[in-house]
């Protein structure tokens, strides 16, 4: 890849499906408008480039004689931006541009997409508007990615829990952005003007957690700070305490943690001098904590302290239709962290995407983008920077019920419709009447379907 024209030409135009025939009808040529999702489609003969019809001139001949059988021959165009495969990227003024031989031959077509991920990396990036910032420490509900009628649900539980200051317990799989919802809940709440202390109860060793959760007094032990370390209670006086993976806490602690519950009050190790604090709760964990206490893991006066209001967060492989929006806004921060151009993403990767069930969920599926955006060695990720274990994974997938399988295809097909009418409605700026016409459907389907989507 030598040039930006190499680029183009051997990598991108070879790959232009979305070409029509003088003799194919208007209501094919609507069919390939939809699916393509652009408003401007090339017309071939043996190969050569005949011109370009447009989505209005198709609807407007629709209009005037009703008949979608029609040809297209009549309303073809001459193309007014068409370029030889050895022009400058420098010449571009308009786009689609439709790149040609000398003999007219079509060798495919430029679009915005493409053109971006070379032209887009000059910008500057707001830094304050990359919603997955590493850096980034305040959170809020609109930062949370998502419009999943699923995670929906979860935001308005959690926006009603902001205004109180009534114990939340977050439960669901690792990686699906518990913390996340954990911040929110503390920063449009009414705590939000003090401190937001988070605690990783799994990853601090048993005889260190009570020192790092009660602080200690002077010479409460060998090697202790002089004048003694307030503890985390302390540290979230007048604001939020984030107690993590809460399920991983030895049952020991869990007595001492409920005294200071009741009591508003703690006591460092190695002081009798009880310090009054008033914070806000927050708790989370993987695990099932009903069963713990079943079984005896976990206090059952604890648990009822805890499980005031709960907040479950679905796992991402219930909520796939976020999937485009959360690589949106990590390819963003991403272009921050790393002085490479921008890169576009496929559409067949989103299609293995949806077929994938992410066990690692959200935290996961970051992972995947940003190795594939260092890793592709072009500036448009295809299926092929796709890593191996993720394909393989979906392949050996063991389907044991027929049930499940179309369950699964059934979803898979559920999230494509969706981004198609939610192409062609804002194609179409919102008209129904005009978006169900090309989408080949009743408008009263097209009202059913919306109303699914949102519900």
């Amino acid at each position: 890849m030598k040039t930006i024209d190499d680029y183009f030409v051997r990598n991108w135009l070879k790959k232009d499906r979305w070409m029509l025939h003088k003799e194919a009808s208007i209501k094919q040529a609507l069919h390939y408008f939809v699916q393509s999702e652009h408003t401007e489609l090339p017309v071939v003969e043996n190969g050569c480039l005949l011109g370009v019809i447009t989505l209005q001139n198709c609807l407007s001949q629709l209009e005037r004689r009703g008949n979608a059988e029609e040809a297209i021959a009549s309303i073809i165009q001459e193309s007014e931006h068409t370029k030889l495969a050895t022009f400058s990227m420098r010449d571009i003024e308009r786009i689609p541009i439709y790149v040609v031989t000398d003999s007219q031959q079509l060798l495919g077509t430029i679009r915005k997409q493409e053109l971006l991920a070379f032209y887009q990396k000059r910008q500057p990036v707001d830094k304050q508007s990359n919603r997955y910032a590493k850096s980034q420490k305040a959170v809020y509900f609109k930062n949370i990615l998502g419009e999943s009628p699923e995670l929906k649900t979860t935001k308005r539980i959690a926006k009603k829990a902001a205004q109180s200051l009534a114990p939340v317990l977050i439960t669901g799989e690792s990686g699906v952005g518990k913390e996340q919802f954990a911040r929110a809940i503390h920063y449009e709440g009414m705590t939000s003007t003090g401190p937001f202390v988070s605690v990783n109860c799994a990853a601090i060793p048993e005889n260190l957690l009570e020192s790092e959760l009660f602080g200690y007094a002077d010479g409460a032990f060998t090697g202790a700070k002089k004048n003694g370390k307030p503890g985390k209670f302390e540290s979230a006086h007048k604001g939020t305490l984030f107690l993590d993976e809460i399920g991983d806490m030895p049952l020991l602690t869990q007595v001492k943690i409920l005294r200071v519950l009741q009591e508003k009050e703690v006591e460092r190790i190695g002081s009798t001098q009880p310090i009054a604090i008033d914070f806000r709760l927050i708790t989370a964990t993987n695990k099932n904590l009903k069963e713990m206490v079943e079984r005896g893991e976990f206090r059952e006066d604890l648990y009822h302290r805890l499980h005031v209001i709960p907040l479950y967060i679905p796992p991402l492989r219930q909520r796939k239709s976020d999937i485009p929006e959360i690589i949106e806004a990590y390819m963003n921060s991403l272009y921050a962290m790393y002085p490479q151009e921008r890169k576009t993403i496929d559409r067949e990767v989103l299609r293995q995407f949806f077929k994938y069930d992410w066990p690692g969920n959200v935290r996961e599926l970051m992972n995947v983008v940003e190795r594939m955006f260092v890793l592709s060695d072009h500036a448009h990720i295809g299926v092929n920077d796709v890593p191996n274990e993720l394909l393989q994974s979906y392949q050996d997938r063991p389907f044991h019920r027929l049930y499940e399988r179309q369950q699964h295809l059934m979803l898979v097909q559920k999230e494509e419709e969706r981004g198609l009418i939610e192409s062609v409605l804002k194609d179409v700026k919102g008209n129904k009447s005009r978006a169900a016409e090309i989408l080949g459907i009743s408008r009263a389907t097209l009202y059913n379907k919306l109303a699914r989507f949102n519900a």
